[in-house]
């Protein structure tokens, strides 16, 4: 069978007696191509990485030696990239970052054509080719390029060497790619852009002790104990390759036609049933089997982050648990993670992004659909009252600052396109997402997420990629829109910040005013912002909240008016179910109506209502639209409350106010008076019959009720806290941080007291 390091080595004697030759005429050739040649190594300081557009590449052949040991520090590989040439162009620039090139030539087959001349511009990362025969590289006329070279492994990108101990104490050590955004070049020279995708053939070498594994699975024709070949992945961009290598242990599993295996180093028991599961029905949305014919779960010893094509890593805290040791929370979260990595192989590895300006495209939809995919496999765990706290609430939060930036962002350095990886593109990006879900209906928004895939597969895309799929299916449907929706979605994506809906209603004729305004936390702040905004409205006579579609829009405008024949006596609610991304204000007596309601029948209101209106009075009255009284009038509804997205608003709100729990009696009294009646439900013991919900809201009301000082709450932790020290009574895991901080707290104050 023939090695594909046998080519390797041979290549190696012949390019550098080219590169001798090559050495030769590089001074004839300085005056041809001045941009090229003399110094290979270039100092810039211009730090724009952007490749130009004369080439691209349509398929990869990369071999990397990556056989280790305790003293290992670099690699060697080679790898041969297939061009498409655009445009005549006397030179071809790919990226290469801290790698040491030794030979470049353009081959056919086995055969040298041409030895190539190169620039290297370190800080940059831009190798820059040029052809030693002088001559231009020519349109559509079939290229293949060879580069021999020598990289480093890294800590925390490129292709990661990490030191780690076995389950018998042995030091190991494990190899693995982190190519994400802009690291692949660390790992091999490439067009390392998310729209430059291509085909990857991959071969990596290796002890034989250690297994291999890839995006694709075994090309078993072409491996052998320490070389192991992979099969052709699609067209997918450079940072969605990846790799990994180790001697790690594995479960697998096949299930719905989908291999599935999770290694890890220990034998961590992973969840792999949940993950076919998850998968299955996160595929049966896209009404199609799932697009790889494997995926691996790793477990690694670290907390990197990172997710590629078929393959899908956790940190080993994330997953060193089971139900019945994780807290509720973390249970939560491993699912979510799960979701998150089985969607970035529709959104990242399926369709990519043109440019990182989009990147919301790939998170926000990967952040939104481990959600959905949650939801699916576990509809019992209500997790869209997860996502109101974790996602919605935070996203508002950090989105009301003067300086919060667009989620279509223009950025060119690689600084500046990892700063694109936070809380904007993840919680911002999910929750204008899910907000357009519900305003275009659920169907429409599913029919829509399929025709983006069926022009768009395996290609890269923009927001306009999308809003034309969108606009498609509106079309289709006729779907009334009162302007194309790309116009609409431009004022959520092209601008930062959302606004604030004020309603003013009319008592006597029914009317309602709608207007709108930037929402900030500086209240000197006035921006001149306006946005499409959908809505839809409910009322106390006709209570139903179920029908999320928008009925209405603030189109662009500072106001409309509505008028229907509301009793003067109900109360009003805009955006039903908390989906539409901005806040609320109401008019005074409109707010008297709905605290009224919350007061006598709480669950007359939707739940994810019910905390965003809490929230909202909130943020309303710290920057000075509403009163004092408006936000205590909610505050004091939460003795009626009993469910997880509410109880976790009110707990947010009153780390606001923690300072007061030990100088303000009058307030301390005040929130014993509020908690009291939903403590007095739960207390501190888990039951069997106990929901999702449950467990995630009574460490919540635990912690809130003890933190403003209520006996029965510091004495039902010291005693559960006593109980377990003096006859070894397990604590719930749910509940251990509040038991053992109150109790020990309780404990300490009584000695004192006793003193």
């Amino acid at each position: 069978m023939h090695s594909s390091f046998d080519f390797f080595f041979a290549m190696r004697f012949i390019l550098c007696g080219l590169l001798i030759i090559a050495v030769g005429i590089e001074s004839a050739m300085w005056h041809k191509f001045p941009h090229i040649g003399g110094n290979p190594e270039k100092e810039t300081t211009d730090l724009n990485t952007r490749l130009p557009n004369h080439t691209v590449p349509l398929n990869y052949e990369i071999v990397l030696d990556t056989t280790y040991n305790e003293d290992t520090a670099s690699f060697f590989g080679h790898v041969s990239v297939d061009l498409k040439v655009l445009e005549d162009t006397p030179f071809i620039v790919l990226h290469a970052c801290d790698l040491k090139i030794y030979t470049a030539v353009t081959i056919n087959g086995t055969r040298i054509v041409d030895g190539l001349i190169f620039e290297y511009d370190r800080p940059r990362c831009l190798l820059t080719l040029g052809s030693s025969s002088g001559k231009s590289f020519n349109k559509d006329v079939p290229m293949k390029v060879h580069i021999m070279y020598e990289g480093s492994y890294h800590t925390d990108r490129g292709i990661v060497l990490l030191k780690y101990q076995d389950i018998d104490g042995k030091d190991r050590r494990l190899a693995f790619s982190r190519f994400e955004p802009t690291y692949a070049r660390y790992a091999f020279p490439c067009y390392d852009e998310p729209n430059k995708r291509a085909t990857f053939k991959l071969t990596l070498r290796h002890s034989p002790e250690v297994k291999a594994i890839s995006n694709t699975p075994m090309d078993e024709e072409n491996s052998t104990l320490i070389e192991t070949a992979f099969q052709r992945t699609d067209k997918i961009s450079p940072h969605m390759l990846g790799f990994f290598l180790s001697q790690f242990k594995y479960m697998e599993g096949n299930l719905y036609d989908i291999k599935q295996r999770a290694y890890s180093n220990n034998g961590e028991q992973f969840p792999l049933i949940h993950a076919f599961k998850m998968t299955k029905r996160i595929a049966g949305y896209f009404y199609s089997p799932f697009i790889l014919p494997k995926l691996d779960h790793i477990v690694l010893p670290t907390s990197i982050d990172k997710a590629e094509l078929g393959i899908l890593t956790y940190s080993q805290e994330e997953v060193l648990l089971t139900k019945s040791t994780a807290n509720t929370e973390a249970w939560t979260n491993l699912f979510l993670r799960i979701a998150h990595g089985i969607s970035h192989q529709y959104f990242g590895g399926y369709v990519s992004v043109k440019w990182w300006s989009y990147i919301w495209l790939t998170e926000g939809f990967a952040t939104l659909f481990s959600y959905m995919g949650v939801e699916m496999l576990f509809p019992h765990w209500d997790i869209w009252q997860y996502f109101h706290i974790e996602v919605y609430n935070r996203a508002l939060l950090i989105d009301a600052s003067d300086n919060a930036r667009p989620l279509t962002y223009n950025v060119e350095e690689n600084e500046e396109i990892n700063a694109l990886y936070d809380n904007v593109t993840y919680l911002k990006g999910a929750s204008v997402l899910n907000m357009w879900k519900h305003a275009l209906t659920k169907e429409l928004f599913q029919e829509s997420i399929l025709k983006y895939f069926r022009v768009n597969q395996f290609n890269a895309t923009s927001e306009e990629d999308l809003l034309a799929a969108i606009q498609s299916v509106v079309d289709k449907r006729k779907f009334y829109l009162a302007v194309p929706i790309a116009d609409m979605f431009a004022t959520w994506t092209q601008q930062g910040g959302y606004p604030l809906i004020t309603v003013t209603r009319n008592y006597e004729d029914g009317c309602f005013t709608v207007s709108q305004e930037a929402f900030t936390t500086n209240t000197k702040t006035n921006f001149k912002k306006l946005w499409f905004i959908p809505f839809n409205y409910v009322f106390q006579s006709k209570p139903d909240f179920r029908d999320t579609k928008a009925t209405h829009y603030l189109l662009n405008e500072t106001s409309v008016q509505i008028c229907e024949n509301i009793p003067q006596n109900d109360w009003l609610i805009l955006n039903k179910q908390s989906t539409g991304y901005y806040r609320i204000n109401y008019d005074e007596r409109n707010w008297k109506l709905i605290t009224e309601e919350l007061r006598s029948n709480p669950y007359k209101i939707h739940t994810l209502n019910r905390a965003q209106l809490l929230n909202d009075a909130f943020h309303l009255w710290k920057a000075n639209h509403i009163d004092d009284m408006i936000h205590r009038s909610m505050l004091i509804y939460i003795r009626q409350e009993a469910e997880y997205a509410p109880l976790s608003t009110f707990k947010e709100i009153l780390q606001y106010y923690r300072y007061k729990a030990n100088s303000d009696e009058d307030f301390t009294n005040f929130m014993q008076y509020i908690t009291r009646p939903i403590y007095e439900k739960l207390r501190v013991n888990e039951s069997p019959t106990d929901m999702h919900a449950d467990r995630l809201k009574r460490p919540i009301v635990i912690h809130v009720a003890c933190m403003f000082k209520m006996p029965q709450c510091l004495q039902d932790t010291r005693a559960k806290l006593q109980e377990s020290l003096v006859h070894n009574a397990p604590i719930e895991v749910n509940l251990q941080s509040q038991v053992y901080c109150f109790g020990m707290k309780e404990a300490a104050h009584q000695m004192r007291y006793q003193r």
